[in-house]
């Protein structure tokens, strides 16, 4: 399947789906970060998110800059009970991961250094990973660092998402490079860029 076939099958799901299915997952977010997700025009990609995992069912979801956790919970709201979902985050004042109050026996949340082995948990077999999500620092150093780090770890088949494709040149400069099938799905999920690959 290409990722343009991917998309098209998945957007049926998102132009229909029902935040209220996610609801549980989001009393703690701030009031920005609901905004953001509520917001199908402007960041469509959250909502998206939910139904990509939904419809992808992955056993292993690795996301690279988590924040504090407002893609995770989405992701969350619609992954399997058996899958696992690794996001990792730079330290931020105690934000980490801060809308994540619950205990999710699928999550496994790590602070630290995702161009660093050691940082993430010793049982983690990142070449078993179904579907990756790149939104960590939005710079061409940050994003080609982290392509040569993990690009051994992908699998044939699996799926990547790069968030903020089009915020600036050299974010946009890094996709044109990017390998594996890709599609450009920025009108439709979010204003500063986009990317869905299979590899």
């Amino acid at each position: 399947m290409t990722a343009k076939e991917l998309f098209d099958e998945v957007k049926p799901l998102w132009e229909k789906y029902d935040l209220s299915k996610a609801e549980t997952h989001l009393k703690h977010l701030s009031a920005g970060a609901r905004n953001d997700i509520e917001n199908k025009k402007e960041a469509g990609y959250y909502q998206f998110l939910a139904c990509l995992v939904n419809y992808l069912r992955p056993i292993q979801v690795v996301e690279l800059g988590g924040a504090m956790g407002a893609s995770a919970l989405m992701m969350l709201s619609s992954l399997p009970k058996e899958s696992r979902l690794y996001s990792i985050t730079l330290a931020e004042e105690n934000l980490e991961f801060s809308f994540v109050k619950e205990t999710y026996p699928n999550f496994v949340p790590v602070v630290g250094d995702d161009l660093t082995l050691t940082s993430w948990p010793k049982d983690l077999d990142l070449h078993q990973t179904d579907l990756w999500f790149f939104d960590s620092e939005h710079t061409l150093r940050q994003l080609s660092a982290e392509y040569k780090f993990y690009k051994k770890y992908f699998k044939k088949g699996c799926v990547i998402l790069l968030d903020d494709i089009r915020i600036n040149e050299e974010m946009w400069q890094m996709w044109t490079t990017w390998g594996g099938d890709k599609f450009d799905a920025s009108v439709y999920l979010h204003h500063s860029g986009f990317g869905i690959v299979v590899w």
